[in-house]
């Protein structure tokens, strides 16, 4: 499954020379099959959790790494500690959409 054009870009702005690096840990960690058929990921939300994991990384591929083994547990928490604000409050904000492409 090859990445979005914008999710490609944003790995190469964000993370420089370890792009290529990020970019495998992507697909060896997160885009394998059984991941890909798994009940933890919604049905054609895989770029939105990929670009959540990117935005909650921050530029540090240990971050990555971290966001993308949350993800393997259960993708519904990156998606919301990316898209929403105020997280301890009883009813926090969206604030961001990641089904949406990077701008």
């Amino acid at each position: 499954m090859p990445l979005a054009s914008d999710i490609v870009h944003k790995i190469e702005k964000d993370f420089d020379a370890s792009s290529v690096e990020a970019i495998s840990l992507l697909y060896t960690e997160l885009l394998t099959e059984d991941y890909l058929k798994s009940s933890t990921i919604v049905s054609g939300n895989i770029d939105r959790i990929i670009r959540c994991i990117i935005y909650l990384a921050n530029k540090n591929i240990d971050k990555l790494t971290k966001y993308i083994n949350d993800a393997k547990a259960d993708a519904r928490d990156v998606m919301f500690w990316a898209e929403y604000e105020n997280l301890a409050d009883p009813h926090p904000k969206k604030v961001r959409d990641f089904s949406q492409p990077f701008s």
